[in-house]
């Protein structure tokens, strides 16, 4: 039961950090565009 537990939750961190990188690329790109604006 234990491991059922600490397998979710690596499931949940390795999804947050996917959600993470995204939205660092988002970023990346916004800034980007903003730069070319200018």
């Amino acid at each position: 039961m234990r491991n059922l537990i600490f397998v979710t939750a690596a499931q949940k961190l390795k999804f947050i950090c996917v959600l993470d990188s995204l939205v660092l690329n988002m970023i990346s790109k916004l800034k980007a565009e903003v730069e070319e604006f200018e």
